[in-house]
């Protein structure tokens, strides 16, 4: 508890959040179930992520809490993962909070499929570009993946035939030309899958593409994925080398956030309430002594 407390005490004096602001995002994270190691370990990363996206504090340990725990990321990693969500909302027309969101609801999935935070993100980007966001494309990618998995898995494989849809899918792959798994059976990272899949969709006409993402990837989702299978095939290679090329994008972004004066004063004003702060421990401590001291006399 005490090596938190120093951290904490020591982040606000380096960054533009006051303990308080801080105390917020650790409690957000020990909610979550982090131990007090965890929590320090991600603090940093969760500090310069809100300097990155202009959030507070609480807003950015909610959006790592969702990358961490969906990916399974460990804290020591927040740095990494912070940059990454940087990068993407720094290319596309949304915001860290925004791809936090959908995060929540695509995360699991696409890890339990082995696709990357790096490579989800940049999606996530793409389609935040083509208007679909937030809740919404965390909705969609979830329910697009899922079907696409059991598309690729077939209605032989053994949870196959539980699945009412999962032959017509199987089809439309099968009539596309397109195998979207790899030789072990599980499918290919984003950039292939939508490259194969971009493939098949081109050699149908607009209506038969409708049809065709409605039985792949379902109702809710046919549009957002027709979206993303529309998107240029330079602009999907260039997001994806934004995204897993990112390390320093939010450390970048921070800084420069915080040129000029109201960068400089929020800078002091952080600084001196870490001051206070170690000033008003020192002063409890020599009370604390005191009075043990005059106990003693007294006794």
């Amino acid at each position: 508890y005490k090596q938190l407390t120093r951290s904490v005490t020591d982040l606000a004096a380096a960054s533009k959040f006051t303990t308080g602001e801080l105390g917020e995002a650790t409690t957000g994270l020990a909610r979550a179930g982090f131990s007090a190691q965890e929590i320090a370990d991600a603090l940093p990363g969760v500090s310069q992520g809100a300097a990155a996206a202009g959030a507070s504090m609480a807003d950015m340990s909610d959006v790592v809490i969702a990358a961490l725990g969906g990916f399974q990321i460990s804290t020591s990693e927040t740095g990494d993962v912070v940059d990454i969500l940087t990068a993407a909302a720094n290319n596309a027309n949304t915001d860290v909070r925004e791809l936090g969101e959908g995060l929540k609801y695509v995360g699991p999935i696409a890890k339990n499929l082995g696709l990357s935070l790096a490579d989800t993100a940049a999606v996530a980007g793409l389609l935040a570009n083509n208007g679909i966001k937030a809740s919404q494309m965390g909705t969609s990618l979830r329910q697009g993946l899922s079907r696409l998995a059991a598309a690729a898995a077939g209605a032989e494989s053994p949870m196959g035939d539980l699945s009412r849809g999962t032959a017509n899918q199987a089809k439309v792959l099968e009539r596309l030309g397109v195998s979207v798994a790899d030789a072990s059976g599980e499918l290919l990272p984003f950039p292939q899958l939508l490259e194969k899949l971009r493939e098949g969709f081109s050699n149908l006409s607009s209506l038969d593409q409708g049809l065709a993402a409605k039985v792949l990837f379902g109702q809710e989702s046919s549009s957002a994925c027709i979206s993303l299978l529309n998107t240029s095939a330079d602009e999907v290679e260039n997001f994806f080398n934004v995204t897993n090329n990112a390390s320093g994008a939010a450390a970048e972004t921070a800084q420069n956030n915080l040129k000029g004066l109201a960068g400089s004063l929020d800078l002091l004003a952080s600084a001196q309430n870490a001051l206070f702060t170690d000033l008003g421990e020192a002063c409890l401590l020599y009370t604390s002594d005191a009075a043990d001291d005059s106990l003693r006399v007294d006794l």
